[in-house]
């Protein structure tokens, strides 16, 4: 290229950006040179690009060269930036300060620590032990005007040319409902090559949909935390690789429960909201609480405009969204309920039996993760009664990938297929195990299927 550039260009602010890009992933100048070059098909020098990146990027000067040795340490993110010195001649913030150059009519100072140690060295030549002061000294600033913080557009997801939803009953027969657990589809994303890696398991998911295929249920219910919003929590540290995940998150799961829609087009199918649901309604309290609960002024009954109803889509699909969690529950019959519950006790079967010793209904309960079947009679005055509380299991991955409070933990895959009478009537539970992609039911085995191609292919996201 031309030795004229013009950096103000639009693919001269591209290139710049691309460079900042990597500058912040801690890449050293001569991988960033190499990378930029290849993605652009240049050919310049570091210097050239070091010197665009310092006027350009953000609309702001970077004063790296003042910050070239091992010695200093400097960390921006967003509207807030760290620097650290262990440098003999740093020996107080203005010190700090005037080395690197900090504007203090663009930055302002919240904290700063000053330590002092003493450090003992033999003389080379005297061969005596000299004891010499080190310093540290570390500052941390925020903008005073902050700047603007873009985030992705998260964007509410449309299946299109789906079946037309025609509720029936089955005649003369039983009822069936087919409930799904927690699937927490979410993302850990690759900080370099931008690539995907699901914490659900596909294959499980993929066995859902067969199931239904085969077995035509009238019911559908989807006990909670279907997806895992990671980046919406305040509970768990965070890791970069969990941000900017929602909207492909968001994508399958309505792709996946479009896959269901279309291979039951007469279904009911109700969503129970879950603890990770609950993650979007808490950050918007305690950081956006403007944007809490808006709706569309020309259709107030609609769902919030933030929320998983909406942006997934649920609603516009036919799907029912149940969102008080953890209050909301969905009766199979009169004497079974469903909801994603709130207890999740250490070791196989405690779970369900806590639930079972305060309960006088039985439930199908979701958020331990584990597959649980556990039963109780008692007397009544119109004689023995059973009651039993079953919990599922989980459809995400089981092998470490999901965020959890132990690096190994005791879940299990699994569905639960409901058979039962209306009204008052009974009703029988037939746990579905999976493991490692396989489940076992009537007599067949079904081999669930990874179906990242198709996904790629019908949504357009590359990164799957």
């Amino acid at each position: 290229m031309a030795d004229i550039f013009e950096w103000k260009s639009e693919l001269g602010l591209k290139i710049v950006n691309k460079i900042d890009e990597y500058r912040k992933k801690g890449l050293s100048w001569r991988e960033t040179t190499r990378l930029v070059n290849r993605d652009f098909e240049i050919n310049f020098h570091k210097d050239k690009l070091r010197k665009a990146w310092r006027i350009y990027a953000n609309g702001e000067v970077h004063h790296e060269k003042k910050l070239k040795s091992d010695n200093y340490e400097k960390k921006i993110d967003g509207n807030n930036l760290e620097i650290e010195a262990k440098v003999r001649r740093i020996k107080t913030l203005n010190d700090l300060l005037e080395a690197c150059d900090v504007d203090l009519s663009v930055w302002k100072i919240e904290r700063y620590i000053i330590n002092k140690w003493e450090v003992g060295a033999k003389d080379k030549k005297s061969y005596e032990i000299k004891v010499e002061p080190l310093f540290q000294v570390k500052v941390w600033l925020s903008k005073i005007i902050p700047t603007e913080t873009k985030f992705p557009v998260i964007q509410p997801i449309y299946i299109n040319e789906l079946p037309e939803i025609v509720y029936t009953e089955r005649l003369g027969g039983l009822g069936c409902a087919l409930i799904i657990p927690d699937s927490q589809i979410g993302f850990t994303r690759d900080m370099y090559t931008g690539k995907l890696d699901p914490f659900h398991d596909r294959k499980a998911l993929d066995i859902a949909v067969q199931l239904a295929r085969d077995l035509q249920p009238d019911h559908i219910i989807l006990l909670g935390d279907m997806v895992d919003l990671p980046d919406w929590s305040d509970k768990f540290v965070r890791s970069p690789e969990m941000y900017w995940t929602s909207q492909p998150a968001f994508i399958e799961l309505a792709w996946w429960i479009g896959r269901l829609i279309s291979t039951v087009p007469h279904v009911k199918i109700d969503y129970l909201a879950g603890n990770h649901e609950e993650r979007m309604k808490r950050a918007l309290l305690n950081h956006m609480v403007a944007a809490y609960d808006l709706r569309p002024a020309d259709n107030l009954n609609s769902s919030p405009a933030m929320s998983v109803d909406n942006l997934v889509g649920l609603s516009r699909m036919g799907v029912k969204y149940h969102d008080d969690y953890p209050k909301s529950d969905v009766w199979v019959n009169d004497n079974l309920r469903c909801r994603h519950g709130n207890l999740a006790r250490k070791g196989g079967g405690n779970t369900s039996r806590a639930v079972l010793r305060d309960t006088f209904v039985s439930e199908i309960v979701g958020h331990s993760h584990r597959l649980e079947l556990t039963c109780k009679t008692v007397m009544t005055h119109k004689g023995m009664k059973s009651y039993m509380v079953f919990s599922p299991g989980t459809v995400c991955r089981i092998d470490g990938v999901v965020p959890g409070f132990k690096a190994e933990e005791d879940w299990q895959q699994g569905l639960g297929v409901v058979y039962y009478e209306e009204g008052d009537g009974r009703f029988e539970i037939i746990p579905v195990s999976i493991n490692n992609g396989k489940a076992l039911y009537n007599g067949s085995c079904i081999c669930g299927v990874d179906g990242t191609n198709d996904l790629r292919d019908q949504t357009g996201w590359m990164h799957f």
